[in-house]
């Protein structure tokens, strides 16, 4: 997964717990204020019973409205305790043509969800008990519109972050691939330097200097293993053609015993894994300098009979016949590299 997609999936999943966490907190929050109107509404009515009752002596005429509903019930006294409550408000609104209904998808003696004081007052001897109960149908309609809003707000938010983030976050990321497209590219042996793009990033301008450094440091063990591989191969070419040389002079001086024979042929044997080493650097080294790029078109079978006729006197020496059977072949290679290949087989 794509260091991107992770970042935009954990990215949308917390902006969307927290909103859900916020828009839980903030309609609770809604619902509190909206009720606490209400309460206020309710505690409004009640001042006024009291103002009535304390200059008229008696209880106002019971009210009900679309929205309010008021009673009185005569109870002992003390046995009310003031409070606020969640109840039900029964809904008595009828369609007729004089008077439109509000709210249509209600139904005549509807219970719908209200908010209700419990008080008590005095009216002479009498105590009684007061229910003030306003509806709730208003303060939910409204809540649902704010939340609505809110979501709506939130989506479209979640939406844009969403959008903006693959869009910016793209853009910035660009230097990054770009770096890593001409990591791809780099060549050790070559004496280009790797392109670097300025970025206002310091993470990626950190970067940028890391691989600077980086490039120069392995550029510059490869040119001292390389050196190195060339001074040693041309180094060892002397001793090995001295002690060739040395050997082939001890052999012919005097006969040797067995064992004496045995450890010059360990000797021989040594020389020549030596002598292929060095040939085998030395052809590392050609090829790292491009040496062996110019091709040519070779008659393999000329080629291999001119090789054959090499070593005629040592087939002589040896009392060997040799018989070979070559077909016309023509190859596009290095005429060293088939020396090699033929002495590897020899």
């Amino acid at each position: 997964m794509k260091l991107l997609t992770r970042y935009n999936r954990v990215n949308l999943l917390t902006t969307i717990i927290v909103m859900l966490i916020t828009g839980i907190i903030y309609y609770q929050a809604i619902s509190l204020i909206l009720t606490k109107q209400l309460d206020k509404d309710l505690v409004v009515e009640e001042n006024e019973i009291f103002d009535y009752a304390r200059l008229n002596h008696s209880l106002p005429q019971v009210f009900e409205s679309n929205d309010q509903q008021i009673t009185f019930t005569e109870v002992q006294p003390g046995t009310v305790t003031r409070q606020f409550i969640n109840t039900l408000y029964r809904n008595r609104e009828k369609d007729d043509e004089d008077r439109p209904k509000r709210h249509r998808h209600r139904h005549e003696e509807e219970f719908e969800s209200g908010r209700g004081l419990i008080s008590s007052v005095t009216v002479g001897n009498k105590y009684y008990k007061i229910l003030i109960v306003e509806s709730k149908v208003e303060t939910e309609d409204l809540i649902q519109i704010i939340f609505g809003i809110t979501a709506g707000v939130i989506l479209l938010l979640l939406v844009t972050l969403f959008i903006t983030n693959r869009l910016l976050l793209n853009r910035l990321w660009q230097p990054f691939y770009n770096l890593l497209k001409d990591l791809r590219l780099f060549n050790v042996t070559d004496n280009k330097d790797i392109p670097l793009e300025k970025t206002n990033i310091d993470e990626f301008e950190e970067l940028n200097q890391a691989i600077i450094s980086m490039s120069t440091r392995v550029k510059s063990d490869y040119k001292e293993l390389k050196t190195f591989t060339e001074n040693a191969s041309h180094e060892l070419l002397t001793p090995i053609a001295v002690i060739n040389s040395k050997l082939d002079t001890l052999i012919q001086t005097d006969s040797f015993s067995q064992q004496q024979s045995k450890l010059l042929n360990d000797l021989y044997t040594s020389v020549s894994k030596l002598t292929r080493l060095n040939q085998s650097l030395l052809l590392l080294v050609k090829i790292e300098n491009r040496l062996l790029d110019g091709n040519e078109h070779i008659d393999l079978k000329l080629h291999m009979e001119e090789l054959l006729m090499q070593f005629d006197e040592i087939f002589l020496d040896k009392e060997l016949k040799v018989s070979y059977d070559l077909g016309e072949k023509e190859l596009i290679t290095s005429p060293y590299l088939i020396d090699i290949f033929v002495e590897q087989f020899a």
